[in-house]
């Protein structure tokens, strides 16, 4: 990896990214939101391994902002919404033709829930990253950097290369390309009514969410009928009290289905829909129902003019 500081101007930059038409980005920030957090470095990886580290507080990030924008250069990222709600609110820029390796292990891999970049670099690059370091970014006040610190920034936009050609191989074989495609671009749109917000009638959004309460409910009795029928309910029940039972338990989701002959491995979404029993299709509406419920988004919502 060649690591190039950045501190004066983003000419030579501007220049690499004349000469190709895909590069990695990845920023370092005193926080976490752009309301309240400033950039503090911007990286930028090149096919031959070349990073560029830029110090933003001294250097003018606007000849940069172009190749953002553009369609013409793919944009490799690690969970892009980060870095577009950042752009959005700081520059009034989007960022388009995007690869997200976050997006792309959660389509590889729906079942793992693990997709920070320690993790993706460890599986795919064998590389070890200190996210540790990450910590020494926040709340910063100066604007001068060690090398540690240069070097933690420009390891985590040069480890994303291997990550996004392992996975493109995978999307590829499993024939999700088009749908990653799907999935980067709307990460986008969130970002934009993240930074920006979206207004709703609230009256009415309240008046739905107290219907889905109904629903969950219908479904949560429901569900307990099909998992305890009368004839046997004592013996059934063994380690629950009647109605205690706690559907959002998988080990709970378990050991009742069991009881009632249905033998799972697990209870994620994707073996369950292959289940061709009542209760099994009643779960996955209980669910459907429960996400809805516990997203809460509501209650930071204004209401439309």
């Amino acid at each position: 990896m060649d690591i190039r500081y950045v501190t004066e101007s983003a000419d030579d930059v501007v220049s690499a990214l004349n000469d190709v038409n895909i590069f990695s980005i990845d920023l370092e920030t005193t926080g976490l939101t752009p309301i309240d957090s400033r950039i503090l470095l911007c990286q930028i990886g090149l096919p031959d391994n070349r990073v560029f580290v830029i110090n933003v507080n001294s250097v003018n990030l606007g000849p940069i902002l172009p190749f953002l924008s553009s369609v013409k250069y793919t944009k490799i990222i690690q969970n892009s919404k980060f870095e577009r709600r950042f752009f959005l609110a700081k520059y009034k820029t989007l960022i388009r033709n995007v690869f997200d390796t976050q997006l792309a292990e959660r389509l590889l891999h729906p079942d793992n829930y693990n997709y920070g970049l320690k993790a993706l670099a460890a599986k795919y690059s064998d590389v070890a990253l200190d996210k540790d370091i990450r910590s020494t970014f926040i709340e910063k006040k100066k604007n001068d950097f060690s090398e540690e610190q240069i070097k933690y920034a420009a390891m985590d936009a040069d480890v994303l290369w291997n990550i996004m050609d392992r996975q493109q191989h995978k999307l590829d074989e499993l024939g999700l390309s088009r749908v990653a495609i799907v999935e980067f671009d709307l990460a986008q749109v969130i970002a934009s009514m993240e930074e920006v917000g979206t207004p709703i009638d609230r009256t009415k959004w309240q008046a739905k969410l107290n219907h889905y309460k109904e629903l969950h409910e219908e479904s949560r009795l429901k569900m307990h009928d099909l998992l305890f029928s009368e004839d046997n309910l004592d013996e059934q029940l063994g380690l629950f009290e009647r109605d205690g039972i706690n559907l959002n338990s998988s080990s709970q989701i378990k050991k009742a289905f069991n009881e009632i002959g249905i033998n799972v491995d697990t209870t994620n979404e994707r073996e369950i829909a292959l289940v061709n029993h009542p209760a099994a299709k009643e779960l996955l509406v209980y669910r459907g129902f429960q996400k809805i419920l516990s997203g809460r988004t509501w209650r930071s919502c204004h209401e439309s003019d």
